[in-house]
Parts: C-alpha cells; structure tokens; sequence
C-alpha cells in the first residue's frame, strides 16, 4: 500500500484523502509541460513502470511529441490496412464537414490561405508537373473508366448536369467570357510551355480568335450555304457555338458545327439503324442470351454478352465510313477490336448491309459462336467431288460472302444430305499456289472433324498437281484463324485494315472500282474521283494470311 503512495505523490497536484484506493482517479502533474490530468491511480503507475528513465511521469502528449516515439509508432502501423468507415460514420463525416464549411470563421482563413498559395507562379508550377506523371495519369484514367462503366450514374449525372447548366446558362456565359478569366487561361497556358517565346503565336491567334469579326463570320451562313440547308431543314440561327437546324421531316433539332451543317438529319437516319441494331438484341435474347452495352476507355460496344465474354459491334454504313457525321479512319475498328481483346472480349463486327442482306448467314454463323449447333460426327460422313451449281446454291443459302469461282468443289455428306462444300483454286495473280477459297457448313450444325477431313481429300489434290502449298485469308471482323492452326497452316502475315467503297448503303469492292485509263490522264488520286462520284470508304479490322505446305 504504501509503496505506490511513496511512486505518485512527487507527481500529485495535491495530497490524496485518507482511504484512497488505486481504482480511484487523482489530478497527476506532467514535470514537462507543467499541466495536471486526471488519471485513474492504477492505469498511472502501469504506464509510470514501463517508462524509459527520461521521462518518467510524462503526459502522453509530451511522449508522443518525442522522435523516437513518432519513429516507433511509424514502424508499428507500417503496411497496416485502415479500417473502413460505415456508411453511418461517412454520413456523420460529411455533416460536420458541411457544418464547418458553412461558417464563415472557419471557411474564410482557409479560402485566403489557398488563394495566397496559388498567386505564387513557383506553387503553380509544382502543381502542374506533380499532377501530371504518369501514375497520375494512370490514376485519372482508371477512375474514368470506373465511373463511365455505370451507366446508371452517367445518365444520372448528364441529367443533373444538363438542368444546372440551363439554371445557370447566362451567369455561366458571361463568366467564362469575361476579360480577367480570358487573360487568366492565357497565363495557365503559357506555364506548360517551356519556351514562352516560341508560343507567342499561340496566344496571340488565341485572342484574335475572339474579335466580333471572327465571331460574326462563324455565327453566320452564306447565302449558297443557307440555299443547301432549306431543302431539308428550318434555320434556326446561331446559338451556343453552334449552327441550330430543325429537320422539315421529322422536326428534330440539331445542333451543329459550320462544316457539318449540309449533313443527312442524324434522327431520320439513326430510327433505322437503332431498330436494326435492336434486332439483333431482340434475337439473341430469344436464344437466352441478354446484352448490354459496354464502354471500354471511350469506345462503345454496342452489344456485349458477359456470359460468353462476346462483343458484337453493328456499323451502319452512313455512319462508319471516312466522310460520316463523326469520321471513322483506317484504324478505328482495328483498334476497337484489339482493344476488346486486351480485356478478353472476343468483338465480331458486322456492317449494315450484311445484316440486312444476309440476315439468316450471320445468324448461322452466330449460332456456331454461341455453341447451339446440333453435333454429328465426321466419319458417319463421306466426301466426294460436287457440281459447280450444287455448291453455289450451297454457299449461297449459309456463307456470308456467297459463292464463288473455283477449279476443285468438294461436298460433305451425311447419308444422304450435304452438310458441307469446300471450294479451292488458283489466285488471280497466278503464282501464289493453291487457294482454299471458301470451307462452309450448314447452319446450325457442326461437324465434328468435318473441316479436317475435306481438306485432307482437298490436300491429296493439289498434291497431285505437284503444287507446293496452299494459302487462305481469315477475316479479323468475323474470327481469328483458329480453325486454319487446326488445319496445319500457319500463320504467313498479318494485313492491315482494307477498304470497300460505301455508296446508298451499298458495299463495292475496291477492285470493281479502280481507275480506268481515262481517269489515270486525270492526275486524281482513286479516292479523289470516287469521292467526285458519291462514294466513300469504309475500312475493316483486317486480315490474317496462312499458307500450308503440301510436302
């Protein structure tokens, strides 16, 4: 007993009462900072023990001031997970946040202190190369790829987003177009160039860019122009950067920059489109299949089945050629399939005339895609030659691409049924051996080893006629070519993206349309005379050359 009353009396602020247990709470001085606290006895002489000699007695906040002690509470919560607020803590969090955002006292010194920082052009300057490396950037972008992949809270957020800019419409304007916040980007701007001089330019043609005159010619119509527009469309005026057309046919109002205002109204053509696109959902919903769309990095698929990790992107002619509304160039669907496949989506893409034109090929081909073909097995099945007429009305009712030429035509079939056709021949240059020219089977059935054992039969041929080897092309809009690995060819060169030329929601082949030998005099480019003519071009994802040896 008396042994703990002869530790804490140096340290009480004043003698404790007879009959003072340790279980009690007594007033202990700090012989650092001079300041008492009220402390249960017992929890005081627990700590008072396990303190180092220099600082027997301190408060807990004279320790915690220590570096050693900073330093050890470091390297003790170091790689320690922090446990997540509950909603109710996060709710508490925001209501004294706002509590003290909307005091004055509270909110003022704070907005000085940040407006002082941001003056300093040295502050700035850190800001900006900081905020811009490159595991910021990642940061930026991973979050935008989270928050555009909820389509719920995108449209969420475009609706909220649509009604404050109405409510706010013309205080915004005039902010934006005051002459301190247009001087106040020029000095933003010229902080990321590292010669000023050199930029000058730049901000000069920036300013000049807002006289009235510039604004007058851009806010207004020829005479020529306004003469195109009247067919199709009520002019409306100049509103918001933008040239506001009212379509005579269907009343929908577009909004459009000066060099798209002669384009199609986007409404009238974009009915027939969405209803072909739904057809193709309605479908596959109807099979147990339900899609959605899914948006990858800014690029949409327009039709995606999680279950099977199956993309299908529809292009509708009018609007995925070079000269559309919004320009689709050389690369756009190469890219948007590779990008698919980096996340393990397989993207069949397929255009508007093909679904139109050859509705039950594709469904047959995307019945083989989604596994619902019925099964039989090669060798209940028999090879022979065929007629050429036999295999055109063949390929004609299940290929996408239809018939074509050949030399050899072999037919598959079960009992008594032709189940498949494969056509081969020569290129038309002459000197690239034999071509495995088209290799097709019914619609909505597979044949187990069926592929392998018509070219076999196909392969015995050629070797006959002493030819080396065999070549074929996979499209990459429709497979990747494993059917061709499992074949035994192999992969010779991977093309690039081809062209067709698009003309009344029509495909043509580009060879059908090369230059005569009057049009060579001319001095024109192909695209230049055939865009004189009303074509466009519309490009695909590519190709895959394989090519097998018959030795």
């Amino acid at each position: 007993m008396s042994h703990w009353i002869e530790l804490v009396e140096p340290f009480l602020l004043e003698p404790l009462p007879q009959g003072t247990t340790q279980k009690q709470k007594a007033n202990f001085v700090c012989p650092h900072c001079g300041q008492p606290r009220l402390l249960s006895i017992v929890n005081w002489v627990r700590k008072f023990k396990t303190q180092n000699e220099s600082h027997k007695g301190w408060c807990l906040s004279c320790i915690c001031k220590l570096e050693e002690r900073r330093e050890s509470l470091s390297r003790k919560l170091k790689g320690r997970p922090g446990k997540p607020h509950t909603e109710k803590a996060k709710e508490k969090i925001r209501e004294v946040q706002l509590k003290h955002w909307n005091n004055p006292q509270f909110k003022e010194p704070r907005l000085s202190k940040i407006r002082e920082m941001w003056q300093d052009p040295e502050f700035r300057q850190r800001h900006y190369l900081a905020s811009n490396t490159d595991e910021v950037k990642q940061k930026r972008r991973t979050a935008l790829e989270e928050v555009w992949s909820d389509k719920e809270r995108v449209e969420n957020q475009s609706v909220l987003g649509r009604k404050a800019w109405e409510e706010n419409r013309e205080l915004r304007l005039e902010r934006i177009r005051a002459p301190e916040v247009l001087e106040k980007r020029r000095n933003t701007l010229k902080l990321k160039f590292e010669n000023l001089e050199e930029k000058q330019a730049w901000a000069n043609r920036l300013q000049s860019s807002r006289t009235p005159e510039r604004l007058s010619e851009r806010c207004t119509l020829t005479a020529e122009e306004q003469s195109a527009v009247s067919t199709r469309f009520k002019y409306l005026g100049y509103k918001n950067s933008r040239h506001h057309l009212e379509c005579l046919k269907c009343g929908f109002i577009s909004k459009r920059k000066r060099q798209r205002y002669g384009r199609d109204c986007s409404f009238c053509y974009d009915q027939r489109t969405c209803k072909t696109e739904n057809s193709i959902k309605d479908w596959l919903l109807s099979l147990g299949f339900p899609s959605t769309k899914l948006r990858i990095q800014r690029k949409e698929l327009d039709i995606f089945i999680e279950s099977l990790g199956l993309a299908i992107e529809y292009c509708g002619l009018h609007w995925h050629n070079e000269n559309s509304p919004e320009p689709r160039l050389r690369n756009y669907h190469r890219d948007k399939m590779l990008l698919a496949k980096s996340h393990g989506i397989k993207l069949i893409t397929i255009f508007e005339d093909e679904w139109l034109e050859r509705q039950p090929q594709v469904k047959g081909f995307l019945l083989s895609v989604l596994k619902l073909n019925a099964k039989i097995p090669a060798r209940k099945c028999r090879v022979s030659e065929i007629d050429k007429v036999d295999a055109f009305e063949f390929l004609d009712a299940f290929h996408i691409q239809g018939p074509v030429q050949g030399s050899t035509y072999l037919g598959l079939y079960f009992e008594s049924d032709l189940v498949g056709v494969l056509v081969g021949g020569s290129h038309h240059r002459g000197n690239e051996g034999a071509v495995l020219k088209r290799l097709c089977f019914k619609s909505g059935l597979t044949v187990v080893g069926g592929a392998s054992k018509l070219f076999k039969v196909y392969r015995n041929i050629i070797e006959a006629k002493n030819l080396e080897k065999i070549i074929s092309w996979s499209d990459n809009r429709w497979t990747t070519g494993g059917i061709y690995q499992k074949l035994g060819f192999a992969l010779k060169a991977e093309l690039g993206p081809d062209y067709q030329y698009v003309k009344r929601q029509k495909r043509y082949s580009k060879q059908s349309l090369r230059k005569t030998n009057a049009e060579v005099l001319s001095g024109k480019t192909e695209k230049e005379l055939r865009e004189e003519q009303g074509y466009n071009r519309i490009w695909d994802c590519g190709k895959k050359t394989w090519e097998c040896s018959t030795s």
